[in-house]
């Protein structure tokens, strides 16, 4: 998609309130990701989209309220900090609290479109996301109860990629990659890798993306 010089850079969010609270995880002794956690971890990767030249951030509204505190907490670090905070925008859709809101929000995502989005969720989630982004990347980030597909990366790294991607810094043939080698017609999501080597010598590199399976399944 060309993008105008005028029009605003935006990205997706979306964002599962209910993962990485299972019982399987308490049972477990695993950690869990509490509601509070969820809206810092959206806060630290929308300062680094910022950072980029990010200015919205789309994301749906959710029971736990996790979009509507990001916004509000975004808002201020621009007033009073003067960060460069991406302006919080929420989907008009209707929650049902089910994975078809992943679905129908990703959906929406790709026809505003934007050029990344970032999941936060375990494998049932992004494998949502994934089955709906079409050839749009994803930026995962793991806060599920399972999460054998993405990957546990900081917020602000994958922020910071995924900003990089956003605004055409790396080129198509450099950045997308897939493990088959397929470079086109390949029904995979491109996810965007934090773990790329760097050369001081070229600005326009950035972190590779690389290619995983469509609809990854939870286990």
């Amino acid at each position: 998609m060309t993008r105008s010089r005028t029009e605003p850079l935006a990205v997706g969010v979306v964002v599962n309130p209910a993962s990485g609270r299972d019982i399987r995880r308490v049972l477990g002794w695993a950690s869990v990701f509490p509601t509070a956690e969820k809206v810092n971890v959206v806060l630290r990767l929308l300062s680094a989209l910022g950072q980029q030249g990010v200015q919205i951030a789309w994301m749906l509204p959710d029971s736990a309220g996790i979009a509507a505190h990001v916004r509000e907490a975004g808002a201020l670090a621009r007033v009073q900090r003067g960060l460069p905070m991406p302006e919080v925008r929420l989907l008009d859709m209707r929650i049902r609290d089910r994975a078809s809101d992943s679905t129908e929000a990703t959906a929406a995502m790709v026809a505003l479109g934007v050029p990344v989005i970032a999941v936060l969720g375990g494998d049932g989630t992004h494998g949502a996301v994934a089955s709906r982004c079409a050839d749009v990347p994803l930026a995962t980030l793991s806060t599920g109860t399972n999460n054998a597909f993405p990957e546990l990366r900081e917020a602000t790294q994958v922020g910071l990629a995924a900003g990089l991607v956003a605004t055409g810094r790396v080129e198509a043939g450099v950045a997308l990659r897939r493990p088959c080698g397929v470079t086109r017609g390949c029904a995979c999501a491109a996810t965007v890798s934090t773990r790329s080597r760097w050369s001081t010598s070229r600005c326009r590199d950035a972190p590779r993306l690389r290619r995983a399976p469509c609809g990854t399944p939870a286990i």
